[in-house]
Protein backbone atom coordinates (compact mmCIF):
# COMPACT_ATOMS: atom_id res chain seq x y z
CA UNK A 1 0.00 0.00 0.00
CA UNK A 2 1.39 3.36 -1.00
CA UNK A 3 0.73 6.75 0.58
CA UNK A 4 -1.84 7.67 -2.07
CA UNK A 5 -3.73 4.43 -1.33
CA UNK A 6 -3.91 5.26 2.39
CA UNK A 7 -5.13 8.76 1.56
CA UNK A 8 -7.83 7.35 -0.76
CA UNK A 9 -8.87 4.89 1.94
CA UNK A 10 -9.19 7.67 4.52
CA UNK A 11 -11.08 9.87 2.05
CA UNK A 12 -13.49 7.01 1.37
CA UNK A 13 -14.17 6.62 5.11
CA UNK A 14 -14.56 10.38 5.53
CA UNK A 15 -17.04 10.63 2.65
CA UNK A 16 -19.03 7.62 3.85
CA UNK A 17 -18.20 5.47 0.80
CA UNK A 18 -16.38 2.97 3.02
CA UNK A 19 -17.36 1.76 6.48
CA UNK A 20 -14.83 2.18 9.26
CA UNK A 21 -14.84 -1.59 9.87
CA UNK A 22 -13.95 -2.25 6.22
CA UNK A 23 -11.09 0.23 6.36
CA UNK A 24 -9.75 -1.38 9.54
CA UNK A 25 -9.91 -4.79 7.85
CA UNK A 26 -7.85 -3.49 4.92
CA UNK A 27 -5.26 -2.08 7.30
CA UNK A 28 -5.20 -5.10 9.64
CA UNK A 29 -2.21 -6.85 8.08
CA UNK A 30 -0.09 -3.74 7.91
CA UNK A 31 2.82 -3.34 8.09
CA UNK A 32 3.57 -7.00 7.35
CA UNK A 33 1.96 -10.41 6.99
CA UNK A 34 3.63 -13.64 8.08
CA UNK A 35 2.73 -16.54 5.80
CA UNK A 36 4.94 -18.96 7.73
CA UNK A 37 7.41 -19.38 4.89
CA UNK A 38 7.70 -15.65 4.08
CA UNK A 39 7.00 -12.29 5.69
CA UNK A 40 5.48 -9.80 3.31
CA UNK A 41 6.35 -6.17 3.99
CA UNK A 42 3.23 -4.26 3.00
CA UNK A 43 4.69 -0.90 4.02
CA UNK A 44 7.88 -1.17 2.00
CA UNK A 45 6.55 1.02 -0.82
CA UNK A 46 5.41 3.60 1.71
CA UNK A 47 8.79 3.65 3.49
CA UNK A 48 11.20 2.98 0.62
CA UNK A 49 9.37 4.25 -2.46
CA UNK A 50 9.32 0.84 -4.14
CA UNK A 51 7.46 -2.37 -3.29
CA UNK A 52 8.62 -5.71 -2.00
CA UNK A 53 10.41 -7.94 -4.51
CA UNK A 54 9.83 -11.70 -4.42
CA UNK A 55 13.03 -13.73 -4.55
CA UNK A 56 11.75 -17.03 -5.96
CA UNK A 57 14.86 -19.18 -5.59
CA UNK A 58 14.39 -21.59 -2.69
CA UNK A 59 10.62 -21.25 -2.71
CA UNK A 60 8.14 -23.64 -4.29
CA UNK A 61 5.98 -22.39 -7.17
CA UNK A 62 2.98 -22.61 -4.83
CA UNK A 63 4.70 -20.44 -2.23
CA UNK A 64 5.59 -17.78 -4.79
CA UNK A 65 1.99 -17.77 -6.07
CA UNK A 66 0.72 -17.41 -2.49
CA UNK A 67 3.02 -14.44 -1.94
CA UNK A 68 1.80 -12.80 -5.16
CA UNK A 69 -1.82 -13.44 -4.17
CA UNK A 70 -1.27 -11.90 -0.72
CA UNK A 71 0.40 -8.83 -2.20
CA UNK A 72 -2.53 -8.35 -4.57
CA UNK A 73 -5.09 -8.99 -1.84
CA UNK A 74 -3.51 -6.48 0.51
CA UNK A 75 -2.94 -3.96 -2.27
CA UNK A 76 0.71 -4.01 -1.22
CA UNK A 77 1.77 -3.14 -4.71
CA UNK A 78 0.38 -2.43 -8.13
CA UNK A 79 3.56 -3.83 -9.66
CA UNK A 80 5.00 -7.10 -8.45
CA UNK A 81 8.47 -8.25 -9.41
CA UNK A 82 9.49 -11.89 -9.02
CA UNK A 83 13.19 -12.58 -9.45
CA UNK A 84 15.08 -15.84 -9.99
CA UNK A 85 11.91 -17.54 -11.19
CA UNK A 86 12.03 -20.68 -13.27
CA UNK A 87 9.40 -21.94 -15.70
CA UNK A 88 7.44 -23.75 -12.94
CA UNK A 89 7.18 -20.58 -10.86
CA UNK A 90 6.17 -18.60 -13.93
CA UNK A 91 3.38 -21.09 -14.72
CA UNK A 92 2.10 -21.08 -11.12
CA UNK A 93 1.90 -17.28 -11.02
CA UNK A 94 0.35 -17.11 -14.49
CA UNK A 95 -2.30 -19.66 -13.45
CA UNK A 96 -3.08 -17.62 -10.33
CA UNK A 97 -3.40 -14.39 -12.30
CA UNK A 98 -5.65 -15.98 -14.88
CA UNK A 99 -7.93 -17.27 -12.11
CA UNK A 100 -8.41 -13.83 -10.57
CA UNK A 101 -11.12 -11.50 -11.80
CA UNK A 102 -10.07 -7.97 -12.71
CA UNK A 103 -11.84 -5.21 -10.77
CA UNK A 104 -10.85 -2.25 -12.84
CA UNK A 105 -9.80 -1.14 -16.28
CA UNK A 106 -6.71 -3.30 -16.06
CA UNK A 107 -4.39 -3.98 -18.88
CA UNK A 108 -2.30 -6.78 -20.21
CA UNK A 109 0.80 -7.48 -18.22
CA UNK A 110 4.15 -8.24 -19.65
CA UNK A 111 6.66 -10.87 -18.72
CA UNK A 112 9.78 -12.45 -20.07
CA UNK A 113 9.66 -16.18 -20.36
CA UNK A 114 12.72 -17.62 -18.61
CA UNK A 115 15.69 -17.79 -20.95
CA UNK A 116 13.83 -16.37 -23.94
CA UNK A 117 14.67 -12.67 -23.65
CA UNK A 118 11.46 -12.02 -25.62
CA UNK A 119 8.60 -10.08 -24.10
CA UNK A 120 5.19 -11.76 -24.20
CA UNK A 121 1.78 -10.59 -23.05
CA UNK A 122 -0.37 -12.46 -20.55
CA UNK A 123 -4.00 -13.04 -21.39
CA UNK A 124 -5.13 -12.16 -17.87
CA UNK A 125 -5.76 -8.54 -17.03
CA UNK A 126 -4.52 -7.92 -13.53
CA UNK A 127 -3.04 -4.45 -13.19
CA UNK A 128 -6.04 -3.26 -11.16
CA UNK A 129 -7.01 -6.55 -9.49
CA UNK A 130 -6.78 -5.53 -5.89
CA UNK A 131 -8.27 -2.07 -6.18
CA UNK A 132 -11.83 -1.43 -5.14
Amino acid sequence: MEERDIRQLLDAVKSGQLKMEDAVERLRDLPFRDLGFAKIDHHRALRQGYPEVIFARGKTPKQVAEIVEEMLRADASHNILVTRADEKVFRAVRQLLRSLKPRGGGGKSGHRAPGSGKRKGLDAEFNELSRT
